[in-house]
């Protein structure tokens, strides 16, 4: 995709945070099933499929990554920028990204590299939906959430959170309406955290 820098204009990127594919270090819970070689190859898999359904999302990606920036990676060219997250839990980080990029967009939702059911057209519909809403929420199956999106940083949504826990979900729905936020929940994925969830999308085909 030959990216248009006119559309930054639009004001709208979207932030992807991501691992560097270094063994060991890539989804260990799968590793402890399959040995880390199996879950750097699954990890690999996963970064090639949020490249082809965020390619074609028509705003600027900015890619965080955790650990530093590979040498390798499937997020070519100038339609994605590249950046490290800073230290700090998983709520720290986000804030952070959310913080620093809402310097220069009006609207940014933020994704991670586990969910291989996500698509360009939920990702579209989330950026939609911030036209009308103070933010936007995409469930996973495990209790977490694929998606976040907003077009302002609330810090209280990063605080005092069980980060990898099957509450995170719910616990962000409560202080959205603690704190009487409008918002829109998108449609329920499932995420590739463990083995029982690779096996399950081997079944339905997104692996191999």
């Amino acid at each position: 995709m030959i990216y248009d820098w006119s559309l930054r204009l639009e004001k709208k990127a979207l932030i992807i945070f991501a691992k560097n594919p270094i063994l060991g270090r890539v989804k260990t819970r799968i590793a402890s099933d399959l040995g880390d070689a199996k879950a750097l190859e699954i990890y690999s898999q996963l970064l090639k499929s949020v490249h082809l359904y965020s390619e074609m999302v028509p705003f600027l990606k900015l890619v965080y990554w955790d650990g530093g920036i590979p040498a390798k990676h499937p997020f070519i060219g100038n339609a994605y920028k590249h950046k490290l997250q800073l230290e700090g839990d998983l709520g720290e980080k986000m804030s952070s990204a959310f913080e620093e990029e809402l310097k220069s967009y009006s609207s940014l939702c933020i994704i991670g590299t586990d969910c291989l059911e996500l698509t360009t057209e939920i990702i579209k519909n989330a950026f939609e939906v911030l036209e009308s809403q103070e933010a936007v929420i995409g469930p996973a199956v495990d209790g977490g959430y694929y998606l976040l999106g907003m077009n302002q940083n609330f810090p209280f949504l990063f605080q005092e959170m069980k980060w990898s826990s099957s509450s995170v979900f719910n616990d962000t729905i409560r202080k959205f309406e603690d704190h009487h936020l409008k918002y829109k929940i998108l449609p329920l994925l499932n995420d590739v955290d463990t083995f029982e969830d690779y096996q399950l999308m081997l079944l339905k085909g997104y692996i191999s």
